[in-house]
C-alpha cells in the first residue's frame, strides 16, 4: 500500500499527477484528497503521501480562516 505520484516531462513541459486516496490499513478514509500542490510561491510542485495531504488540507483551511478575521 501507498501513494502514488507520478511525473512525465516532455521538453519543457511537465505533468505531476496523485491517486486521490488516503487509507488506513484496508479502510479507505477519504477518496478525493489532494496530494499534488503547489507550494512556496506557487513555483514549486510536491506530492504528498495520504495523510500528509489531508493534514495539509486542514492546514490550508485554518490558515484560509485565520485570514478572513
Amino acid at each position: 500500500h501507498g501513494t502514488t505520484i507520478l511525473a512525465v516531462r516532455k521538453g519543457n513541459e511537465i505533468v505531476l499527477a496523485g491517486d486521490g486516496q488516503v487509507s488506513l490499513g484496508q479502510t479507505v478514509i477519504k477518496s478525493n484528497a489532494r496530494k499534488v500542490r503547489r507550494i512556496g510561491d506557487g513555483s514549486v510542485l510536491a506530492g504528498f503521501a495520504g495523510a500528509t495531504a489531508d493534514a495539509q488540507l486542514h492546514h490550508d483551511a485554518h490558515r484560509s480562516a485565520d485570514r478572513r478575521e
